[in-house]
Formats: structure tokens, sequence, C-alpha cells
């Protein structure tokens, strides 16, 4: 579990799941006897920033009013988090990530980003991907995920728009290979 911790995992390209299917996930928190939180960082949602801003009793400000909220996953979708640089925190952020991602469900955290006085770097998530003790391992080794290199342009930088798509041609990966293989997760 603890080797997954801060990476991106890729769904493999037989993946029939819906919810999963040609998802890029960055590993948020694995420990031992929790299971494993992730985020799905290349679904964006139709809902902006500004969208939710009165929900959250916020007047968003012009850049980030316009701040792209995505999927994060199928598990808790009301449910806000914002991965963010660690140029900012509060008392609620998880600071123990790797490669310089933090994590956040804090409203104010994202009420400082409305106001143009948050982190610098965000992605905003409704929503998570939860896997109980041993059942990501597991699909790892099932080849329903692939395991690819990090980089944290990928959860911050500009958005690329097959991100997926991208980090299965940088692996090398034949997707008639996975034909025959499970790709249930």
């Amino acid at each position: 579990m603890q080797e997954l911790l801060g990476r991106i995992i890729v769904a493999a390209p037989n993946m029939i799941d819906k919810n999963f299917a040609r998802t890029v996930i960055y590993i948020a928190n694995a420990e031992k006897g929790d299971g494993v939180l992730g985020f799905v960082i290349n679904r964006p949602s139709r809902v902006k920033l500004r969208d939710i801003a009165e929900q959250i009793h916020v007047q968003a400000v012009e850049p980030h009013a316009s701040a792209q909220i995505y999927h994060g996953g199928p598990v808790g979708v009301q449910q806000g988090f914002v991965l963010h640089s660690p140029d900012y925190a509060d008392k609620q952020t998880l600071r123990n990530h790797h490669r310089g991602v933090y994590m956040s469900n804090s409203l104010d955290v994202m009420r400082a980003i409305a106001r143009n006085q948050g982190p610098k770097s965000y992605r905003l998530l409704l929503g998570y991907a939860g896997w109980g003790d041993g059942q990501l391992t597991e699909e790892v080794k099932r080849h329903d995920w692939l395991i690819s290199p990090f980089s944290i342009d990928y959860i911050f930088g500009t958005p690329i728009p097959d991100l997926w798509q991208k980090l299965i041609d940088q692996m090398n990966i034949n997707i008639a290979g996975y034909s025959d293989i499970s790709g249930s997760a």
C-alpha cells in the first residue's frame, strides 16, 4: 500500500468499469488498515468554482472563479477536495504528502482560492476513489491498473486533453494486448 502513496495510476486499456475507464488517478493516502484514497485527475466536470461559490458563502473573483472542478471519483460525489501546492495550508490540510502535493477538504481552503488568497497551484475535485485494505494492490497485480511515472504537471499543470492516452503511449502499452485480461476494478 505505502509504495503507491504519491503515485499516479492509469486504468488499463481493458478497464470496463465506467467509473474508471480511461482514468488517471493520483494516490493521496495509502495506510495499512485504512485502505487507499485517490483522485481522478483527468475528468473535468462542467462545474466551475463560481458555480459553487454561493454554496460555500464566498464571492469568487477572477481568475479563480473560472477554475474547473473535476470529478474526483465515484465515492462521496458531493464532497469537495483540493489537491494543492505546499505554499498554503490550514489546520485541516493533510501535509504528509509526497512530491509536493497537499490535500484538504476544508471549505476554508476553497474560500481562500475563490478570494485569490489560497495556494498558487491547485486542483478542485468533487468525490474520490477508494479501495479497501489490499484491494488496490490486488487490482494492480491483475493489471487493472498501471503505475505511471509521476509528474507534478499532471496534477497542477495545464490540463492535457487526453492525459490517459499520453501516459499509455509513454509506457509503450499495446492496447490490443489487454483484450483478454480482466479490467473490472
